[in-house]
């Protein structure tokens, strides 16, 4: 059987208060295609389905409208719940979503209740899938007085390991069921020890449970791993795998290739390959100055040969050292004629130097109204915002008799 696995689709998601819808109803569009051209018979969704707990009623017909292009293309969907995902949003259409042979995990169940015997199209036993979904603290540890942070870092670690183990004795038990073995696949939604992120993605634990050792894993032929928006590959005893994310959602995603895993189960193990994710929203992030914005973005638009409805979403990194506070109005204006919408305008960072310059200004030595305008010089805000923020300050200061 063939199984495609993507995941963190982020339904609902907008980027700078842009609206992804369009992309996500192209992106169902265009799976539901490969289905058919791939001969796919399973569609992994390994978490982070919706972009937020609360979806709007957008986000969720767009998630009924996956299911549906899914089931109608001849294929199975299945879907883990991720760390933005809420069990409830994802256990109320549970039972529905099984008419449409999509199965979804909501949350942590019992060893048996996350594992199924998937059959090829003869009807033959071809894959053990054990879905796991983002395994939340409380699904596995009850708070025990007198514990400090590393230790219940420690016991959450060692918990989920123990979820895994739990799982794959299972399905050892029910393998020499089988005439003969089937490769074991499981899914995942955390960070692993060695994946590279990215700005978009949220961090799941706080503490110095930064990762999951990828060694903790049972030894399987396969896990589908959700969290991470790059595409990778953790070096492991097993092949764990990052789908990655199908659409840019942060401007340091811009540069990179979305793609979706395509699995052949076979009788003597799994074939890995790539699956390329057309782009449909080109995003650019530009590190430029003012003087050379406007010949920036023309080299990058000659670069994306963008059709004529396609405009260009920009993130515009200045690195003039002394930039205005209407500079967001400048550059707009600047850019006014050409296929682009800006999206947001940064300053580039500043190296610290370790060294404390002669003229240093001590915290004690500034009044409240200086630290104020210190730090409102070092944000983007245009004129107009600055003015209404510092009118704000200071009816705050006055109620709080504050002296600036």
């Amino acid at each position: 059987m063939r199984i495609l696995h993507t995941s963190d689709w982020h339904l609902g998601h907008l980027l700078l208060g842009q609206s992804r819808h369009a992309e996500h109803q192209q992106l169902i569009a265009w799976l539901g295609e490969q289905i058919r051209q791939q001969d796919i018979d399973l569609v992994l969704l390994t978490g982070d389905v919706f972009d937020s707990a609360t979806p709007t009623s957008a986000a969720r017909e767009l998630y009924f409208e996956l299911a549906m292009t899914v089931e109608a293309a001849g294929a199975q969907l299945v879907v883990v719940a991720g760390n933005h995902d809420a069990a409830a949003t994802l256990q109320e259409s549970r039972l529905l979503l099984e008419k449409l042979h999509t199965w979804v995990v909501p949350h942590r169940l019992s060893a048996a209740e996350h594992v199924r015997l998937l059959t090829n199209r003869q009807g033959e036993p071809a894959l053990w899938l054990a879905a796991v979904p983002y395994l939340r603290p409380h699904e596995l540890l009850l708070s025990r007085a007198g514990q400090d942070a590393e230790e219940k870092e420690l016991a959450l670690q060692q918990a989920i390991t123990n979820c895994y183990a739990e799982i794959f004795f299972y399905i050892q038990a029910q393998q020499t069921t089988l005439a003969r073995p089937v490769p074991i696949m499981m899914t995942g939604h955390l960070t692993v020890l060695g994946g590279s992120s990215s700005e978009s993605v949220r961090e799941i634990y706080i503490g110095k449970l930064r990762g999951f050792p990828a060694t903790a894993f049972p030894t399987v032929d396969y896990v589908a791993l959700g969290h991470l928006h790059q595409a990778q590959h953790i070096s492991a005893p097993s092949p764990i795998y990052y789908s990655g994310s199908p659409l840019a959602l942060s401007f340091d995603e811009a540069g990179q290739q979305k793609s979706m895993n395509l699995i052949d189960s076979q009788p003597d193990g799994l074939q890995i390959d790539t699956l390329p994710v057309p782009c449909w929203q080109a995003l650019a992030s530009i590190q430029t100055s003012l003087d050379s914005l406007v010949a920036d973005v023309e080299a990058r638009l000659s670069q994306l040969a963008l059709s004529p409805a396609q405009a260009l979403w920009l993130e515009i990194v200045l690195t003039d050292p002394q930039a205005s506070r209407d500079v967001v109005d400048q550059v707009r204006e600047q850019l006014a004629s050409y296929p682009v919408q800006v999206l947001r305008v940064k300053r580039a960072s500043r190296p610290v130097s370790v060294l404390q310059p002669a003229d240093t200004v001590m915290l004690h030595e500034l009044s409240v109204q200086d630290v104020f305008e210190q730090c409102l010089r070092q944000t983007e805000f245009d004129t107009e915002t600055c003015q209404a923020l510092q009118q704000r300050f200071a009816l705050v200061c006055q109620q709080l008799e504050i002296t600036a």
